[in-house]
């Protein structure tokens, strides 16, 4: 089983380079033949860009400072995100009040956004600005859709509540396992789109330190191959955090919860130790009551012409106990009933 996993894994990777090592053929036998490096230079004038790139104290304080602005705005989309998307899944109200905004906002071309909000923020924070609102939706939605639950799942908390689960064990056993593949796939959406809208806000808006100032400026300039060595190196920094977190089990959060789950049964215990025993105090007045209830008659009297055929009749029913009334067709069950309880 090992072995045929290994070997699974080994061709797939094999494949994965194979087509890397195909694209790049294809660049190579492409610049060939246009022979025309400003339209599409050479892998070789690449490559040289980029090491004297890494070779500049300048490129690394700009990739620092393009790296601090997509871990703010992801950090930000995903703590937004989680609340947002708990009031959607948990409050249908609030559902209908976020649901133009985040409709608006998936269909607001990126660029629109990054130039509208270039006239209210400064160069460096547009990056950001943009980057959480075209990211937070995707969030919301991955974490407000862990909230449907199906008929199987439903059945679920329905067992928990028949076995007395605590809302803690309840968290922890049958929403978290629930709840952490929504949230990884709207970790990975969001994070796809940060870098994406980072790096076009940054082009746009030019701040100070920036992959995408760099980025513009060559291309101002002409240097198609710098262009490309920035673009690669910005499409390698992406695949590579996204690698990362793919890699990332994200089942460790049920553990990193779980003191949360125990906080939430602590701060829930007294409240439905308080229920419970409410529950059984109402329960047990129910059964004295049912204990004291009952139906009773007194002097039950019937006579039909002369003829007395009950007379002084008292009877006590208890309605905590089966009491049945035997006795062959024809001899006043039914009449009994009838005048027993006022149809006679």
């Amino acid at each position: 089983m090992a072995v045929s996993s290994l070997l699974k894994n080994s061709t797939g990777s094999a494949l994965y380079l194979l087509s890397v090592i195909l694209l790049f053929l294809i660049w190579g036998v492409s610049a060939k033949i246009v022979d025309a490096p400003l339209v599409l230079p050479k892998i070789g004038d690449v490559l040289e860009s980029l090491v004297t790139l890494f070779l500049t104290l300048s490129f690394w304080q700009n990739v620092l400072a393009t790296l601090a602005r997509v871990f703010v705005a992801f950090a930000f989309v995903v703590l937004a995100g989680l609340c947002l998307g708990f009031l959607c899944g948990r409050f249908k109200f609030v559902k209908k009040i976020l649901a133009f905004p985040i409709a608006f906002l998936r269909a607001t071309p990126v660029v629109a956004l990054i130039l509208v909000l270039i006239f209210a923020f400064s160069s460096s924070a547009v990056p950001v600005s943009v980057a959480i609102l075209m990211a937070l939706p995707v969030m919301i939605s991955a974490v407000s859709e862990s909230f449907n639950f199906t008929d199987g799942e439903q059945k679920l908390f329905e067992m928990a509540r028949i076995f007395n689960f605590t809302r803690g064990q309840k968290l922890k056993y049958i929403f978290l396992p629930k709840f952490l593949p929504f949230l990884k796939s709207g970790i990975l959406s969001s994070f796809g789109m940060i870098w994406k809208v980072v790096a076009a806000g940054e082009v746009l808006s030019l701040p100070k330190n920036a992959l995408g100032t760099l980025l513009s400026t060559a291309q101002v300039h002409l240097e198609s191959a710098q262009v490309s060595a920035i673009a690669i190196f910005i499409v390698f920094l992406s695949f590579l955090f996204e690698l990362l977190l793919r890699k990332l089990n994200f089942l460790w959060l049920a553990d990193f919860l779980s003191p949360i789950c125990v906080l939430v049964n602590h701060i829930f215990k007294a409240g439905e130790q308080e229920k419970f025993e409410q529950g059984a105090q109402k329960k047990k007045s129910a059964q004295n009551e049912a204990e004291s209830a009952g139906i009773f008659i007194k002097n039950l009297t019937l006579r039909a012409g002369d003829k007395e055929i009950i007379k002084n009749l008292s009877l006590e029913i208890p309605c905590d106990k089966v009491t049945a009334l035997i006795a062959p067709s024809g001899f006043g069950k039914t009449t009994f009933f009838e005048l027993s309880f006022g149809e006679f």
